[in-house]
């Protein structure tokens, strides 16, 4: 049974989702729990839940998607407008907050993606456009594999035309973008997501490379703070080097039941390996109620690593 997303731009704790009560999923998974074990009743024999990320209902007349610039800066602090601080399916099977973090030190705590977090996304720009869509900053030929177009996808499998739209998953509009690792100064922490159903089995999920990841991979990179560079990252495909994704699953007590590492990039030994379709992950883990991603890689500084840790997720399967 395809279970489609609704999502809802959320600042709050889990048991927020029982405010949604004006909301109806004629198409939903959950229609009640039996009273004498309160498990929830499907109307599928197959009792398979996708998250695919699509369908997706606006919360305080926000639109939860990543924009208006494949930067995404409405999941920053910063934003001018209202804020997209984490989203979640209403039914409770995909919950994911965007990361909390101080910075600069000695200011407040807020949340803000620059910390990590999971948005969902439909941008698909892997050149540069014909014009600068953020004048404020620098437009050279390396635009589009820099952090300006980091909610990008890079799927040389999409049909569709234009900058937004029909690269997610069997040419789906939408998908998620996971940024997140566990830097040397606690700055950035890893994304997660979690089911508030615990205990069920996570069967696979979709991942592709992002536009930024995918093209520092292929040249590298630098990057600035005040005017000033402050870091490198190399070609991997020049150093020979690798990237991985690391899939870390838990049940509802914090116990990690299965860890996978899967390639993003690896050009050791002779191979040539880079994801520009979406690639299926089987993870077959029982008795998951969360799910953490991490990234590890050849190329590592005094900060931790140099390499974009961005990956696009798509598909997820519960059952």
């Amino acid at each position: 049974m395809k279970k489609l997303l609704r999502f809802a731009a959320c600042g709050f704790a889990l048991v927020a989702a029982a405010t949604f009560t004006g909301c109806s999923n004629e198409d939903a998974l959950v229609d009640n729990f039996d009273a004498a074990d309160g498990k929830p009743l499907t109307r599928s024999a197959s009792s398979q839940v996708v998250i695919d990320f699509e369908d997706l209902v606006p919360f305080e007349d926000v639109d939860v998607l990543a924009g208006p610039t494949s930067y995404g800066r409405n999941y920053y602090s910063d934003y001018s407008g209202t804020q997209i601080t984490g989203i979640m399916d209403l039914d409770g099977y995909f919950m994911s907050m965007v990361n909390k973090g101080v910075w600069p030190a000695g200011t407040a705590e807020r949340t803000s993606f620059e910390f990590g977090g999971i948005a969902v996304s439909d941008w698909a720009m892997i050149s540069n456009p014909s014009s600068n869509p953020n004048p404020d900053k620098p437009f050279k030929t390396d635009w589009w594999y820099s952090e300006y177009n980091q909610m990008s996808v890079y799927n040389t499998a999409r049909t569709a035309t234009g900058n937004r739209g029909g690269a997610g998953a069997n040419g789906s509009n939408n998908f998620g973008v996971v940024f997140g690792y566990d830097d040397s100064y606690g700055y950035i922490k890893e994304a997660s997501f979690t089911n508030i159903y615990g205990s069920m089995t996570l069967k696979s999920l979709k991942i592709c490379n992002t536009a930024y990841t995918y093209g520092v991979i292929q040249n590298g990179n630098k990057w600035y703070e005040n005017g000033v560079e402050s870091g490198t990252a190399v070609s991997l495909v020049e150093t020979k080097g690798y990237l991985n994704l690391i899939i870390k699953c838990y049940d509802d007590s914090g116990n990690l039941v299965k860890r996978i590492e899967t390639p993003l990039a690896d050009y050791r030994n002779g191979k040539n390996l880079c994801l520009t379709t979406w690639t299926t992950i089987p993870v077959n883990a029982a008795n998951v109620a969360k799910v953490q991603f991490g990234f590890w890689g050849s190329d590592v500084g005094k900060d931790g690593l140099n390499t974009p840790a961005y990956v696009a997720i798509d598909d997820i399967i519960w059952e």
